[in-house]
């Protein structure tokens, strides 16, 4: 799965945890990215190497694990 699609889906998947359309500025603004950045992330253009380093990190743990990492970034990182 391209690294969008992947992106595109979390997108879709915050919409429907929160129960309303979330546009891209919104989600960008939330993401702490510009509009742009996004718009080129969902359309393929530009990708987030950072991004794509974790995500291949994540395949080496266990999934207990990469959910309790989360969960240590969240909760030091609320906003």
């Amino acid at each position: 799965m391209e690294l969008r699609h992947l992106i595109e889906k979390a997108h879709l998947c915050v919409e429907l945890n929160s129960g309303k359309r979330i546009g891209q500025k919104e989600m960008a603004d939330s993401l702490g990215i510009s509009l742009r950045t996004y718009s080129e992330y969902l359309n393929g253009r530009s990708s987030p190497i950072g991004i794509e380093a974790l995500l291949h990190l994540f395949t080496l743990l266990k999934d207990e694990q990469i959910i309790d990492l989360i969960t240590q970034w969240k909760n030091t990182n609320n906003k």
